[in-house]
């Protein structure tokens, strides 16, 4: 019978990878209370002032207002941790697609990142790039990729966000510049709660989800996410899309009811 030093030998990178994932999903539980009770500990606080004041409602719809715009950012953060589970047990995540115009969602990103970040964007598109596509999801996964680009890019210089038709379909890219990706933290990029060791030894917090989700919405259209990253060109994320998403979407009865968090 082997004794215990020898099956702890034997099994070491075991137990290691064990270890590892209980520390991750410790740090990520605590992270998701704190980020969730922000947002719920503020709408409390507003609809405790509603209560106490009814008469005054009329005069504070602000506060209103500020319940809506908590509760929302609560319900976003959920949908995020849904979805990145979803993801993981390998389901692909179901779609709304319509006509869509990819560079008004790009537009309305950019607007948004100019209003919240100040005049370092610029925003490239090649004429018309229509398909069938998700706008919401698209939305989504654009914004992720610029939400990156600010935290880690390189604060004085800026970042381009492209749209183009391509042979296929189309594209959009986000490119910023600052310390590449190596190699090694690219191919583990778009696990769910990973982070690259830049961004664990930097003061960024996060939960690791957002290229997970990007990566979701583009299995989900029948798409691709490239990434490059070098000293000399930055690092660009790019989306690219089949110019139908239609053909590429589960049946019904392949959408599981429910992903669980601990499933």
């Amino acid at each position: 019978m082997p004794t215990v030093g020898e099956l702890i030998r034997a099994h070491h990178d075991d137990i290691l990878t064990w270890w590892s994932e209980r520390e991750l999903r410790e740090r990520f539980v605590s992270m998701l209370a704190h980020d969730l009770r922000g947002p719920l500990t503020a709408a409390k606080m507003t609809s405790q002032l509603l209560v106490r004041h009814p008469e005054r409602l009329d005069e504070r719809r602000d506060l209103a207002i500020r319940i809506d715009r908590n509760l929302e950012r609560t319900d976003s953060m959920i949908r995020d941790l849904l979805d990145a589970n979803r993801i993981r047990a390998g389901h692909r995540l179901p779609l709304r697609i319509d006509e869509c115009d990819l560079g008004t969602v790009a537009r309305e990103i950019y607007e948004e990142l100019v209003a919240a970040h100040g005049e370092r964007f610029v925003l490239k598109i090649e004429g018309r790039v229509v398909g069938y596509w998700s706008a919401d999801e698209l939305r989504r996964a654009l914004g992720n990729l610029s939400a990156n680009a600010v935290k880690y890019g390189d604060e004085q210089k800026p970042i381009t966000i492209r749209v183009k038709k391509t042979a296929r379909g189309a594209q959009v890219t986000v490119q910023n510049w600052g310390a590449p990706i190596s190699a090694e933290d690219q191919m583990e990029l778009f696990h769910p709660f990973s982070r690259t060791h830049a961004a664990q030894a930097g003061s960024q917090k996060g939960w690791g989800l957002g290229l997970t989700l990007v990566h979701g919405c583009a299995v989900a259209h029948g798409g691709r996410v490239l990434v490059s990253s070098s000293e000399e060109s930055g690092t660009s994320f790019t989306l690219d899309l089949p110019s139908d998403a239609r053909p590429f979407q589960p049946r019904l009865d392949d959408i599981p009811e429910r992903v669980g968090l601990g499933q």
